[in-house]
C-alpha cells in the first residue's frame, strides 16, 4: 500500500518537478526527495519526528560546503592554478566526508544501522534517478520537430 502511495505522488510530482522553474523546481525535488526517502526508510512515527529535523540540519550543511565556484576548463589553467584547484576539490571533499561521519553518527543515535545504510543507498539512487530524468528533459528539449 506505501509503494503505490509513493508512486502515486510520485505520478502528480514528477509532471510538476520537470516542468518548474529553478527556484521552485528545487523546492520541488526535496519534497520528491523526502517523500521517496520516507517510503525507503520506512520510519515510524517517533523515528521520523527525531530523524527529519537531524536531516535538514545535515542537508543545510552540506549545502553551506559546497560554495559557488565557478567552472573552468582545466586547460586554460596554469600548472599552479590548477595544482591549487585539485586543492580546493580534495580539501572539499574532505570537509564532506567530515560531516558525513559527524551526521552519521548522529543517525546512528535516533535510527538502527540498517536504516542508516538504507538512508545512504536511498540518497545515490535518488540521485541517479532525477539525473536521469533531468538529461531526458534536455534531450526533449534538444530534440525539433519538423515542420511540414
Amino acid at each position: 500500500m506505501k509503494r503505490w502511495m509513493f508512486f502515486g505522488l510520485l505520478a502528480l510530482v514528477l509532471p510538476l518537478l520537470l516542468s518548474a522553474q529553478q527556484n521552485g523546481e528545487r523546492e520541488k525535488i526535496k519534497a520528491l526527495k523526502i517523500a521517496y526517502l520516507t517510503e525507503k526508510l520506512d520510519l515510524s512515527p517517533s523515528e521520523a519526528e527525531v530523524f527529519w529535523p537531524l536531516y535538514h540540519a545535515y542537508q543545510k550543511e552540506l549545502r553551506a560546503l559546497k560554495g559557488p565556484k565557478p567552472r573552468v576548463k582545466p586547460d586554460a589553467l596554469s600548472d599552479d592554478e590548477a595544482k591549487a584547484r585539485i586543492e580546493e576539490l580534495l580539501e572539499s571533499d574532505a570537509k564532506r566526508l567530515a560531516l558525513r561521519r559527524q551526521y552519521t553518527a548522529k543517525f546512528l543515535e535516533v535510527l538502527p544501522p540498517q536504516k542508516v545504510l538504507k538512508l545512504y543507498r536511498a540518497e545515490r539512487t535518488f540521485q541517479r534517478y532525477l539525473f536521469k530524468k533531468m538529461m531526458k528533459k534536455k534531450k526533449n528539449r534538444g530534440q525539433r520537430h519538423p515542420r511540414h
